[in-house]
């Protein structure tokens, strides 16, 4: 599939871009459909994590999933 803006293939996505709107249209019956691209999201993840004191506890982590699969951990500050 092949994403075009303003007559021009679009490859990569600027790094400030969080996602796009589209439309596709069924040419044999004209009924359209719009949805939504997302480039950029988080999700939350626990990890248990080994005290210094032996005791072990559940951390939450954020992930961060680009476009290209590219996975960003980061421990969360509450």
């Amino acid at each position: 599939m092949t994403w075009t803006h303003q007559g021009q293939i679009v490859e990569i996505l600027p790094e400030e871009c969080i996602g796009f709107v589209y439309e596709i249209t069924n040419l044999l019956s004209g009924k359209k459909y719009i949805g939504k691209k997302l480039a950029k999201f988080a999700r939350t993840t626990y990890r248990t994590v080994k005290l210094k004191n032996g005791i072990k506890n559940a951390r939450k982590y954020a992930t961060k999933l680009t476009a290209t699969g590219k996975h960003i951990m980061a421990p969360m500050i509450n």
